[in-house]
């Protein structure tokens, strides 16, 4: 098992320990007599929920799509979670139309008809055929539009569900955090008396880095500073991946 599921497999205990008090909390009757501090304490357990079963899922019966199935929950989670702080794009849809015959509409017509009742403009096609679309328009303002329709029925047999388009872009020096502390790896008496070991945080996602291979303070800020933006790439990445997945199960 690699070091970093391991990590990520204590974070999600960490995330059911929580769920799990929140649960205790609500049988409270001055919790339940609060309708306000319950209604937020439900929506955080419902918020848990997926990053739960699927820990839940892997402990009883681990495997590599038990795995995946908790990396995308917890990624999900920190998505959901720091939505302030990233930049959408655009928005895009996953439509799909379900027994269809000769009289209706297929799943384009369907996103043509959203698009209408949205007031959205173009779009541009990433998948199609006559059940199942998926379609992204450029625009932040989008995305709100797309989700206040989101959950309205354009027919019998149709479903859909809306997801972010990620704005991938260069790691901005004031969005990174740098912390400077003394290196406690192999290295021997000089690295340990000196600060060198340097770590990074990009803000707005949360990826954080660590370099203290070298002795010198200012190859590992380079180190890092290289690094942290591979990795900022991979999470936006894998983030949009996810959220496409999330919408097309949502969709079926």
């Amino acid at each position: 098992m690699l070091e970093s599921f391991v990590e990520l497999l204590a974070a999600a205990a960490e995330k059911k320990e929580e769920s799990d008090k929140l649960s205790a909390l609500l049988l409270l009757p001055e919790v339940c007599s609060d309708g306000r501090l319950s209604r937020h304490y439900r929506a955080r357990v419902k918020q848990l929920d997926p990053i739960v079963n699927a820990y839940n899922n892997y402990t009883r019966s681990p495997s590599s799509a038990g795995e995946e199935a908790l990396e995308r929950a917890m990624l999900l989670l920190s998505v959901e979670e720091r939505g302030d702080s990233l930049t959408y794009a655009g928005a895009g849809v996953c439509v799909r139309v379900r027994n269809i015959n000769k009289d209706s509409l297929s799943a384009e017509e369907c996103l043509r008809t959203l698009c209408k009742a949205a007031s959205l403009g173009e779009y541009a096609l990433k998948e199609n055929s006559a059940e199942f679309v998926r379609a992204e328009w450029m625009g932040e303002s989008v995305y709100p539009r797309l989700c206040a329709f989101a959950r309205d029925a354009l027919g019998n047999g149709v479903t859909f569900a809306s997801y972010p388009v990620l704005c991938i872009s260069e790691v901005k020096e004031e969005e990174i955090r740098t912390d400077i502390f003394l290196n406690g790896g192999k290295g021997g008496q000089n690295v340990n008396k000196v600060e060198t070991a340097v770590r990074m945080t990009h803000i707005p996602t949360g990826v954080t880095v660590l370099c203290r291979e070298e002795r010198s303070q200012l190859q590992n800020k380079k180190k890092a500073a290289k690094l942290i933006r591979e990795r900022v790439k991979e999470f936006y990445r894998a983030a949009q991946r996810a959220l496409v997945e999330k919408a097309r199960s949502e969709a079926r």
